[in-house]
């Protein structure tokens, strides 16, 4: 794994996820100044400081947690800078570390959201194409049923069916109908 110590936040050059052979072997590039660097990390609340000679770090004791490191520029005992770098997501995987730089395992959370939020929304699209299909299903059966009564109304002779408009008297069961209703409601009463 690589790791390249600029202004700001230092990234690790990676393709998450890493599985890391024990120990972590860092091939670390600084900046050309006099003096030593150290790679600094805090691991589930232990510290370690270790050398960085010749680009080259060997991270030992990683187990799963949040690895927060730093590098630190120093001359004799003074630290003159220290550059921060991004947490590095460890994860036990049946005894080998798996290791995801922060920034990617944000990454990969968000895919995972997006994902989630697509299948989600196709999921809701057809419970309301079913729905709208149900709907006009229920419709349309009314609208049949709706004839047949009318038919039924005006062909019985007992019940003294005055002439009623199909429309009036799907009012009086309580729909509204639209013209291709109407003409529907006025076909099965020919039917009939």
């Amino acid at each position: 794994m690589k790791l390249t110590v600029t202004e700001g936040t230092s990234l690790y050059e990676s393709n998450a996820p890493y599985i890391i052979q024990k120990p972590l072997i860092l091939q670390v590039s600084v900046p050309p100044k006099t003096g030593d660097f150290f790679y600094c990390t805090e691991l589930n609340g232990r510290t370690k400081q270790y050398y960085i000679g010749n680009g080259k770090v060997e991270v030992r004791g990683l187990e799963a947690g949040v690895l927060h490191a730093s590098v630190k520029h120093c001359v004799g005992d003074i630290v003159v800078r220290e550059y921060p770098v991004e947490d590095l997501i460890l994860k036990d995987l049946d005894g080998s570390i798996r290791a995801t730089p922060e920034v990617e395992a944000l990454r990969e959370a968000y895919e995972a959201v997006q994902a989630a939020l697509k299948k989600e929304a196709r999921e809701r699209q057809t419970l309301a194409d079913e729905v709208e299909t149900y709907k006009q299903q229920s419709r349309e059966q009314m609208v049949a049923l709706v004839g047949y009564a009318y038919a039924a109304y005006q062909g019985d002779i007992a019940l003294n069916a005055k002439e009623l408009p199909a429309d009036e008297f799907a009012r009086v069961v309580g729909m509204e109908l639209t013209e291709t209703e109407k003409a529907t409601v006025l076909s099965q009463k020919e039917k009939f």
